[in-house]
């Protein structure tokens, strides 16, 4: 976790809302992701771990067992890194 993320959850850890997962839509030809404050933080916590892992096409496979909101449209997200 980067040091601006991980000194912004030690600072507010007490003001962030409870997650509700994540809420993935096809809008006109465009993704659109909402999600709580805390949500998009662990999508970004995600996204970075992938980034940084040392493994060849290293994936991330978010469902509605993990961080999708079970009312989003979209139901699985997988994330990969190309090398």
């Amino acid at each position: 976790m980067g040091k601006i993320l991980e000194n912004y959850l030690r600072e507010n850890k007490n003001n962030l809302e409870k997650s509700h997962g994540i809420k993935i839509a096809l809008m006109d030809d465009e993704l659109v992701i909402n999600g709580s404050k805390i949500d998009l933080i662990e999508l970004a916590d995600y996204i970075v771990s992938v980034a940084l892992s040392k493994e060849k096409n290293d994936h991330l496979h978010l469902d509605k067992l993990t961080l999708i909101n079970s009312e989003s449209q979209i139901e699985s997200l997988i994330i990969e890194k190309i090398n």
